[in-house]
């Protein structure tokens, strides 16, 4: 089935007919009225890597136009924003809506082949009708049956909202609820369902890409900037005819190239056309490098600026570096974050802001994921000041990490091999897209020594059990994780090491480790190593669970919150003056005085009922009881 609403033709100008619910006038966004044809909803969308199909919607191209389908679809989408139903109070985003608005679009053209004017005139037969449909499609691609739920959770939305549409559906679609009639098949929740790159092909297009930054990027930027002097101070000032000037910037690089030879193609390099080849596919090696080896989403790679990389030196010689970047995850308009990354991370970003040096120059724009949107950006004649320069897509990414695999096949020594498809039995090539290098450097993470709370932290995921979703899990290696969930990450039980050494734990485990630390050290922290400390700590032999409101040194026959036969907590249900698995860390302190504030704070209201304030004062009293012996050293 075709998407409507995405034809390449010269878009209707008249405006959408009159609704009963929403005066043509009423702003939708900051560039369109709920009566234009065509939304604009730009200024809606703070998400980068977003294509402008995504950010608009031609409702002249929904059949009946401009009453019939299209009205509605419309309705539907300005009640979706801006005045959601009783049952739908949760806020959505353009971008959400847009996914449902293709959906819709879909049913529409299908009801209108069927002979309907609008909604309105729908009954179970025409949906049994679209149901089979889906479910037998003439080319023989039968959509899922996930799939399949997913529209008609649509289409049953589509009827939820018939109070504000002015032809609504009519009656509850199949006359039963959607769960009853549509059941999903069971996916583990917990599981991300990005494929994981094949370990033979990771290997070999970070490889290649490393080569790249660290080992091509020298001659590749060095002959291209050659060759930018020559055109401005050689070229530039004699007001040549363009292509007079042309002819002997092609006749200049052919020669610099064969000085400068490109070791790694197989036949190197001897035209300008190759040289531009070799200057998108660094672009591309710098994305893969700072995706494979840093963990961050696409929507934070494309927020990267100039000048973003920054290190930290510490007293023994340790250097950490980091980038910092917005965070756009559950952050509408971005927050400020920052990422712990590698050296080879730093290197491409740095390769990156020397191409894009001229662009950022010209449009005084401080990304480094800019594009043009043709194929010269790296032309030797390029002015950017008069162009016009816009942020990437992920889509367009996507398409230059498959078209850096076909230039390695085509034209380098080194190759990126084949996967073998096991459904179909034959090798083909791997289709890349950002996402699966997240999942991928998850899942190697996890599989090394206390790497489910390195992949935790790294992956800035509150508990080690969201990380795991993340990484997955697989029958060969599902053993090594439970092993790994024994011992805690050196830097996690550095820090309780160092809470203990200064006495800042709390609660009935903190008070216990207190005690035995004085034995086991004599009362002499500052004579050892925190490493010493935590391979103390790790001696337990207890699995280390992280929390928002403490840390679980787990023992399931002494846990306040399960039974003996489980296998975790219930984390965040502790009570830490009860369980003898559970204790308080600096981390968590600050959140444990704001829960006894609240608490005294109700219970000096003057209208509280005497019962309430009883019980307030005796919560207070307990989070103080433990609060209390925080930052307590003992003394034996």
């Amino acid at each position: 089935m075709r998407e409507v609403g995405y034809e390449s033709l010269e878009p209707i100008t008249a405006e959408l007919a009159k609704s009963r619910f929403v005066k043509a006038n009423l702003p939708v966004s900051d560039k369109s009225k709920f009566g234009d044809s065509i939304w604009d909803m730009s200024s809606q969308v703070t998400l980068p890597g977003i294509s402008k199909y995504q950010k608009t919607w031609d409702f002249s191209r929904i059949p009946g136009f401009p009453a019939g389908f299209s009205l509605a679809l419309a309705e539907y989408a300005y009640a979706r924003l801006y005045t959601p139903v009783i049952t739908n109070e949760r806020e959505v985003v353009w971008l959400t809506v847009h996914n449902e608005l293709i959906v819709l679009s879909e049913f529409a053209s299908f009801c209108a082949n069927n002979f309907l004017e609008d909604f309105g005139s729908i009954d179970v037969v025409h949906l049994k009708k679209f149901l089979n449909l889906l479910r037998f499609e003439t080319n023989g691609v039968a959509k899922s049956e996930e799939r399949i739920s997913y529209i008609f959770r649509v289409i049953y939305r589509f009827w939820e909202y018939g109070a504000r549409i002015s032809r609504p559906i009519p009656s509850l679609p199949f006359g039963k609820k959607h769960e009853r009639m549509f059941k999903s098949p069971a996916r583990v929740p917990e599981e991300n369902s990005t494929p994981v790159i094949p370990e033979a092909i990771f290997s070999a297009t970070a490889s290649i890409a490393l080569d790249y930054v660290l080992k091509y990027s020298t001659t590749i930027v060095a002959v291209w900037r050659e060759l930018q002097l020559f055109w401005n101070s050689k070229l530039v000032p004699r007001n040549l005819e363009q292509v007079v000037s042309l002819r002997k910037l092609r006749r200049k690089a052919a020669k610099v190239l064969v000085e400068k030879p490109a070791g790694w193609r197989l036949d190197g390099w001897s035209s300008l056309g190759e040289l531009y080849a070799e200057l998108h596919q660094l672009r591309t090696a710098c994305t893969i490098v700072i995706l494979a080896f840093s963990g961050i989403r696409i929507s934070e790679l494309l927020s990267i600026e100039a000048g973003c990389c920054t290190t930290e030196q510490y007293e023994d010689g340790h250097t950490r570096r980091y980038i910092n970047t917005l965070l756009h995850k559950h952050c509408e308009r971005g927050a400020k974050d920052t990422w712990v990354v590698i050296q080879e991370v730093v290197d491409a970003i740095s390769v990156l802001e020397q191409l894009t040096e001229k662009v950022r120059s010209a449009t005084e724009d401080k990304r480094l994921f800019l594009s043009d949107g043709t194929g010269h950006f790296f032309g030797i004649h390029r002015d950017f000041s008069l162009e016009k320069v816009s942020e990437y897509t992920n889509g367009a990414i996507n398409y230059q990490l498959n078209s850096f695999r076909d230039h390695c096949n085509k034209f380098l020594h080194a190759k990126i091999p084949c996967w073998l498809d096991d459904t179909l039995a034959v090798s083909v090539q791997w289709e890349f897209n950002t996402r699966q290098f997240r999942r991928t450097l998850a899942r190697y993470i996890a599989r090394q020594p206390f790497g489910l709370i390195a992949g935790m932290r790294q992956y800035k995921h509150v508990e080690v059990t969201v990380f795991e979703g993340y990484a997955g899990q697989e029958p060969e290696w599902n053993k090594l994780l439970e092993s790994e969930r024994v011992l805690a990450s050196i830097d996690l039980l550095d820090e309780v090491a160092l809470d203990l050494s200064s006495g800042e734990l709390a609660g009935k485990l903190g008070e216990h480790l207190k005690k035995q630390f004085f034995l086991e050290f004599k009362g002499q922290a500052e004579d050892f190593a925190p490493s010493q400390i935590a391979k103390w700590l790790a001696n337990s032999q207890k699995p280390i669970f992280v929390g928002k409101l403490n840390f679980c040194f787990f023992e399931p026959k002494n846990a306040a919150c399960t039974d003996s036969s489980s296998s975790r907590p219930i984390l965040n249900h502790c009570q830490p003056d009860i369980c003898s698995n559970s204790c308080i860390g600096k981390r968590h302190i600050a959140k444990w005085e704001a829960q006894a504030k609240q608490a005294e704070d109700l219970a000096s209201l003057p209208k509280i009922t005497k019962i309430h304030r009883i019980a307030l004062i005796n919560e207070a009293t307990k989070l103080r009881a433990v609060i209390d012996t925080y930052g307590k050293k003992d003394e034996g």
